[in-house]
């Protein structure tokens, strides 16, 4: 890429050459335990309401 700047009376130019190779570099690491409980199944309020009103039927 070449450049070309006049500014109060002062001529500058010049070229520049933009590299394009780039490098990713990824690392993962676990912290912690590995043999971690699994979480505990929980209803939610809709599910618990209809358990609720399944059981109150026989008014």
């Amino acid at each position: 890429m070449r450049y070309k700047v006049l500014y109060a009376n002062i001529n500058n130019l010049g070229r520049m050459n933009m590299d394009t190779r780039a490098v990713n570099l990824t690392f993962n690491y676990r912290f912690g335990n590995k043999n971690v409980k699994a979480a505990k199944t929980r209803k939610n309020a809709i599910e618990t309401e209809s358990g609720r009103t399944s059981t109150q039927q026989g008014f």
